[in-house]
């Protein structure tokens, strides 16, 4: 051990305690002065600075502050002893890191031994809370568990110290575990019992695999977890560094080649080791070739290879030895890859391994890779735009004309959100509409009907991105129809102007019409289809009153409005609403 102890060379942790409570004048005094000894004691860190004098004055609170607590102990209540025991042991414990500091490292054993058994009993959570009065008795104060904890992890490192000076190696083992396995000491804290742990285990000739966990977790601990602080104390102290850890692991891999997990320790040392200025290359080295045989550090240890390459040729040999080891285990866990740059890198790395042939057999992999992910994409992006176009159809029946009699059916075609749609609708005993007479004021117009067609082309566009939505879609559109009327044959008197004779005459009148519409709508389509629409237009009709001889002829006077009074050629307008029910998607 050094002439002070590791824990104080970086910083001193020991707690301040304003957070307590007590019920007696005593107990309240004792613990102003353990918090007036603790801040007293912070700067301290160093052998001079425990002058005689320094010396003296601790000494002195520490017996003054115990003779109050004993009082306490001696007649106090149960709570008031616990918690006065509590700070007894931290007055001693005081006492005994300042012989540490001082390097009186057996007067410091004896103290830190003889509390050994009372800080032990603090571990124990339920002996928590402490509970005392603060301040001439006004405040309550609470101890927890969890405000001990940090003090009791620098007293097992403190004691893995002092342990160590007095070459009580196994008892060191025991105490630098319990500071590694507590949630509550610092990185600093663990670096000692770390430390200690390899000092004593390579003392007791254990070169086995707590050694070289012990050492490789070191290294982790101050690359990753101690700072610039700590670094330059260990480094002006001449402490333990990643370099002398490095030498642990390997005097152990020589006592024991067979180690276990020896490729993990390897493979997590290479990582820290490789960072480290003035580094033993071959000691690297070593470590990359056990790790790879493993398939570990792989990577890492090509990219040291290829900057090594470049930095210390002298190691050429060397390096491509281990270069091609580590790529032959790459390549292993990519024969099926479908990584290109991964099998480019692969064969890149050959080629600079000087395996020519090795090179070519992964560029060949690379191409047909590069081949194979060209067609996917392609073949991806039919995909996306068949996708993309959602088609859809739809086949279905009318349903109000059925009640009538008629009876009829669309089909849709389309992608995404619009629809090209086909009918055609058969319609018997249907009765015609007048509305072109009536608005030349033509009255007393008998019932004519008629049975025929109506097919009619119509394009719907969609308002939401698709009609498979399971909201379904409004949809605005343009309709064509055409529709042609056969009405029923009527015997009607014609009257012969010329010659003021009656006579019957037969007709069979028909109609063509063809249609321009604004069509709106809502369209479902989820395997189920509905589509429910209006449309609103106008009709262009031909009519032929179906008499050659007497129609549409002055001559004739015909006793029918409808026949005799309908033009050959009208505009007229027309409407149109119903639902179709059918299965499409």
């Amino acid at each position: 051990m050094k002439n002070n102890l590791l824990i104080c060379c970086c910083f001193f942790l020991l707690p301040t305690f304003s957070f307590s409570q007590t019920l007696e004048q005593n107990l309240e005094s004792a613990i102003v002065m353990y918090n007036a000894l603790a801040e007293y004691m912070r700067p301290l860190s160093k052998p001079a600075d425990i002058t005689p004098e320094v010396l003296q004055s601790i000494q002195k609170r520490v017996n003054d502050g115990t003779a109050l607590l004993n009082k306490v102990i001696d007649n106090g209540t149960a709570e008031q002893i616990k918690t006065a025991r509590y700070f007894k042991v931290n007055f001693r414990y005081k006492l005994g890191f300042t012989y540490g500091i001082k390097g009186e490292t057996q007067k410091a054993y004896n103290e830190m031994k003889a509390i050994s058994d009372e800080f032990e009993r603090y571990t124990d959570a339920n002996m928590f809370p402490l509970r005392y009065k603060f301040v001439d008795l006004t405040k309550n104060y609470i101890v927890n568990h969890t405000n001990f904890l940090p003090t009791l992890s620098e007293y097992y490192t403190s004691m893995a110290e002092l342990l160590t000076a007095l070459s009580k190696y196994e008892e060191v083992l025991v105490y630098a575990k319990k500071t590694i396995n507590s949630p509550h000491s610092t990185n600093w804290l663990k670096y000692i019992a770390y430390d200690k742990s390899i000092v004593a285990l390579t003392k007791l000739g254990r070169f086995d695999e707590e050694l070289a966990g012990y050492a490789v977790q070191t290294m982790k601990l101050y690359t990753n977890d101690l700072g610039e602080a700590e670094h330059k104390t260990i480094a002006d102290n001449k402490y333990p560094s990643p370099l002398s850890n490095a030498r642990t692991l390997e005097k152990v891999l020589n006592t024991k080649p067979n180690l276990a997990q020896k490729s993990t320790l390897c493979a997590d040392a290479a990582k820290i080791y490789s960072t480290v200025a003035n580094r033993d290359e071959n000691l690297l080295l070593r470590f990359y070739d056990i790790a790879i045989a493993d398939n570990k550090s792989v990577n890492e240890a090509l990219s040291y290879v290829k900057t090594q390459l470049k930095t210390n040729p002298a190691a050429k040999d060397k390096l491509m030895k281990l270069g091609l080891a580590a790529l032959e285990k790459k390549a292993n866990g990519y024969n099926s890859s479908t990584d290109c740059v991964i099998l480019k890198e692969i064969s890149d790395d050959y080629a600079l391994f000087g395996n020519t042939a090795k090179s070519q057999e992964w560029r060949v992999k690379n191409e047909k890779c590069l081949a194979d992910k060209k067609k996917a994409e392609e073949e991806a992006e039919r995909q996306r735009r068949r996708n993309n176009r959602d088609g859809h159809f739809y086949l279905g029946a009318n349903m109000f004309p059925l009640f009538f009699g008629d009876f009829g059916g669309v089909v849709n075609f389309g992608s995404k959100n619009s629809l090209v749609e086909f009918s055609y609708l058969k319609v018997t005993n249907k009765k015609e509409n007048t509305f072109d007479l009536d608005l030349r004021e033509i009255h007393d117009v008998p019932t004519h009907r008629w049975n025929g067609y109506f097919t009619h082309i119509a394009y719907k566009k969609g308002h939401n991105s698709s009609f498979g939505k399971s909201s379904g879609s409004t949809y605005t559109g343009i309709l064509l129809a055409y529709n042609h009327r056969n009405f029923d044959e009527k015997t009607v008197s014609v009257l012969d102007k010329t010659t003021n004779r009656s006579s019957n005459q037969t007709f069979n009148p028909t109609t063509n019409q063809y249609v321009l519409m604004l069509n709106l709508g809502m369209m479902y389509l989820r395997q189920v289809g509905i589509d429910a629409f209006f449309g609103l237009g106008a009709a262009y009709n031909k009519f032929d009153g179906g008499n050659g001889t007497v129609w549409n002829n002055d001559k004739y006077q015909i006793d029918d409005a409808l026949i005799a009074n309908r033009k050959p050629s009208y505009f007229s307008f027309t409407m149109r609403m119903g639902v179709t029910v059918g299965f499409g998607w």
